[in-house]
């Protein structure tokens, strides 16, 4: 290249002063271009134009994704343009988002002013689509430029020519929810600017003077219905487009990555009324320690952001957004939303695990049976007894067991009945220790009130103390199994820990004749090894998805040999493909939910993945 030729394309460059494409670039008449840069892009998005505008899909989402300064609002200034010339659809373009509070009604702003710009034909795109409804509405085929032109005369001749023109689109348009959307359109055909202006004003959601807008036949909305307002009139707007052209919306996304860490303590700050800003009382130390979301979960929400992966568990996440009001009133709902957030990876369960205030009396159960609180506050023997059988019912109902209230102890009472899952009669003593004719007492009330089921019925007798030589024998003699209160509690406490971890079942094998507190003792420590076992086995998945996913990319997925492997090198007794695949999918079950699943040919070829904690208390 000589350097005449390079002195003249330096002193006339095209592209100087242009290193980034601006708002006004790509509105602008002037665009230079070379078509064959980053060619790949535009081409996508005229294919999925094409593909709108010929009925085989309705909605095409395309993202493009680059560093600053490489082309991506070149693309989309050479698709305007192209899109000016051949007409093939109008374009809406939304450079930023001022305000994320009023995002709806600067949507509403950004569509209404995009559409005011020049499209095909030389007109406006509000004015192409004044010029479609007009023409479908009286089957005819008026440029835009002619019913411009023809305007002022039809407006002079009758002054409400544009309420007549809104009628007969109407009768084409039913489900359209504000007419006054139809009137705006119509009147951006106006030559005169001011009632261009005012049209295109009101369109995007401005009031009016109330002269203009009466004028123009146009309701004001309210500063209070702005925002939801706005939405509804840019999804009308958008509705009426899409019956004539595709539109094409080119938007910025901008990501910020805050990460979010506890306070080592709470903060409390006065509040000021005629302040905007609230000031601390005192220096706030913040230290890294504490993370709401751990290191791998946040990478891997950070990944998902950049590459505009969708999340995991979408419909979950719609769920929680949901009931997350719901949670400040309702406490079941605050259960389901902690469980929920734990579940998708959002908080620990150490940090939420809170108390549950309505399950406070479980503290309670052994002191009622053991009369002390009942002495301190000189309640007499009878009172003292009805406390201990009305916490005894609820300990038992909490456990899963059906009371029938029908037996409420009393003079010649049954103390308790449990009709499900089996048959189960009791007798309660709250004091010092179990009187020697409690079996003897049980014995003929059950015989007495239900014969049809008391020989076969588990028989439980709750006391303090240990048990006389004679009330074991008679107890052993009878089938009744013997329990203190404080056994109940642990059981009750077991449940409240770990919902649903006591199989009523296998504790039936455990109420043994005579004295059964070791043998309950045994079945609470029996339900802790198999819970901390498959702790231990969701630690084992987990501990692999870290190891060879440092970078949380992609969910890893582990196979039933390596989780097996990876958990006999650090715990024994040692377990064989069989048991761990059987766990794994007790596990991966959706009544669980501690794991994920994703199936094989075969149960050897089944990958499992981590997605919560089984904590142990």
């Amino acid at each position: 290249m000589s350097n005449d030729l390079i002195n003249v394309i330096s002193k006339n460059n095209p592209f100087q002063g242009r290193l980034v494409v601006r708002d006004q670039n790509v509105w602008g008449q002037g665009f230079p271009d070379v078509p064959s840069l980053n060619s790949h892009a535009s081409d996508a998005i005229y294919e999925a134009v094409e593909k709108v505008r010929s009925g085989q899909r309705k909605v095409v989402g395309i993202t493009i994704t680059a560093e600053r300064g490489l082309g991506k609002s070149h693309v989309i200034g050479r698709i305007r343009h192209q899109l000016q010339v051949d007409g093939s659809a109008l374009f809406v373009y939304m450079s930023q988002c001022n305000n994320l509070n009023r995002i709806k009604a600067e949507f509403l702003t950004t569509l209404a002013n995009s559409l005011k710009q020049i499209g095909s034909q030389d007109v406006s795109q509000w004015q192409y689509l004044a010029t479609a409804l007009i023409n479908e509405a009286f089957n005819k085929n008026y440029t835009a430029q002619q019913l411009i032109n023809q305007f002022p005369g039809a407006l002079v001749k009758n002054p409400k020519v544009v309420e007549v023109l809104r009628d007969k689109v109407l009768s084409i348009k039913p489900d359209l929810e504000n007419p006054d959307i139809i009137t705006a359109i119509l009147w951006t055909l106006s030559p005169d600017p001011a009632y261009e202006i005012f049209a295109i004003r009101w369109l995007a959601g401005n009031s009016l003077p109330q002269v203009k807008a009466d004028a123009m036949g146009l309701a004001n909305v309210s500063a209070d219905d702005k925002e939801a307002e706005s939405f509804t009139t840019a999804r009308q707007i958008l509705n009426l487009i899409g019956d004539y052209k595709p539109i094409v919306v080119r938007q910025n996304i901008f990501l910020a990555y805050l990460r979010v860490y506890q306070l080592p303590k709470s903060i409390e700050v006065p509040i000021k009324s005629n302040s905007q800003f609230l000031a601390l009382p005192q220096p706030l130390n913040v230290s890294e320690t504490k993370p709401v979301l751990n290191d791998r979960t946040f990478a891997q929400r950070k990944h998902q952001l950049e590459k505009l992966e969708p999340p995991l568990h979408l419909e979950l996440e719609e769920l929680q957004s949901a009931i997350a009001s719901l949670s400040i009133s309702q406490p079941a709902a605050k259960q389901l939303d902690d469980d929920m957030k734990v579940f998708l990876g959002w908080s620990s369960e150490k940090l939420i695990k809170q108390p549950d205030p309505d399950l406070a009396w479980i503290n309670n159960i052994a002191a009622l049976g053991n009369r002390s609180k009942q002495e301190d506050e000189w309640k007499n023997n009878y009172q003292a007894g009805t406390d201990f059988e009305n916490i005894v019912r609820d300990s038992l109902e909490f456990l899963g067991f059906t009371i029938d209230y029908a037996h409420k102890g009393g003079a010649g009472g049954l103390d308790l009945f449990c009709s499900k899952p089996y048959p189960l009669f009791g007798e309660c003593k709250a004091g010092k220790k179990i009187p020697n004719p409690t079996a003897v007492q049980l014995l003929n009330l059950g015989t007495l009130r239900r014969s049809d089921l008391f020989n076969q019925a588990t028989k439980l007798i709750i006391g303090p103390g240990q048990a006389t030589t004679q009330l074991q024998d008679a107890a052993k003699v009878h089938n009744m199994a013997i329990i203190n209160p404080e056994t109940l509690e642990k059981l009750v406490k077991l449940q409240n820990n770990h919902r649903n971890s006591i199989d009523l079942f296998k504790l039936k094998e455990y109420l043994k004749a005579g004295q059964s507190d070791e043998e309950v003792e045994k079945y609470i420590d029996q339900v802790y090894k198999e819970m901390s076992l498959r702790s231990q086995i969701i630690t084992a998945v987990k501990e692999l998805s870290e190891q060879d996913n440092e970078t949380s990319k992609a969910t890893h997925h582990s196979f039933i040999t390596e989780i097996r492997a990876h958990y006999n090198a650090t715990h024994n007794p040692r377990l064989n493909d069989e048991v761990v695949r059987d766990l794994l999918i007790e596990l991966s079950s959706p009544l669980t939910g501690y794991l994920g699943r994703i199936k094989g040919s075969d149960w050897k070829s089944d990958r499992f993945y981590f997605l919560r904690n089984l904590l142990i208390n």
